[in-house]
């Protein structure tokens, strides 16, 4: 069944060393960035994989799904979603029943009024490898996304049949750059996931669309 973790928090710190200053102690200055966690609307986290450097994979990500419109919750859900395929399976005992439908529930209170409409590519447990990647180029990273949602039936005509919905993407430049690394965090349970999740627009309430 599929996990979620909750509370989305601001920005986060980094220390500033003043050059001349005779002063030993570190400023601490705000990193005003906008990430996954700190955005207050889709537009502000849109803008954000547009023009930040740190978005240049999930920009291009994004590239692959013309006529998409990213959206903040999908975009949030994804990161911490392992495990969708009980939508789509027909349930084959009472827990996975229960499964359904509580994610069934889940999806519509967050404005997805048809769950069974949404599409998704997760990169799953090959996140971890992924994320060694982060020395290669864009193009080339991208490329690695490409072959791997190829392999999983999400081709370029799946991915261009999607013009017109939500999407929501999470594959920042770096692991850490949404929250902490949960792959390398042992005192973190969730598996980060890369990947992108789709709703059609006209299943998409207003509740989660701004």
């Amino acid at each position: 069944m599929e996990r979620y973790k909750a509370g989305f928090g601001g920005g986060y710190l980094k220390s500033v060393k003043q050059g001349a200053s005779t002063n030993t102690k570190a400023n601490m200055a705000v990193d005003n960035s906008v990430t996954l966690q700190n955005a207050k609307s889709s537009s502000e986290y849109t803008n954000a994989v547009q023009t930040e450097s740190q978005y240049r994979l999930a920009n291009a990500v994004w590239k692959l799904f013309p006529g998409t419109k990213v959206n903040l919750w999908l975009s949030r859900h994804v990161a911490y979603c392992d495990q969708t395929d009980v939508l789509k399976a027909k349930p084959t005992t009472e827990k996975e029943e229960v499964a359904a439908k509580y994610l069934s529930q889940f999806y519509v209170q967050n404005g997805v009024n048809s769950p069974a409409k949404t599409q998704y590519w997760l990169l799953g447990a090959r996140s971890k490898a992924f994320v060694e990647t982060q020395s290669q180029s864009v193009s080339q990273r991208v490329n690695t996304l490409k072959r791997a949602m190829d392999n999983d039936g999400m081709t370029a005509s799946k991915r261009h049949s999607f013009k017109g919905w939500y999407i929501g993407i999470n594959v920042a430049d770096s692991s850490e750059i949404n929250g902490s690394n949960p792959n390398t965090d042992p005192e973190n349970p969730y598996v980060w996931t890369y990947g992108v999740f789709l709703a059609p627009a006209d299943s998409f309430q207003s509740i989660n669309n701004n």
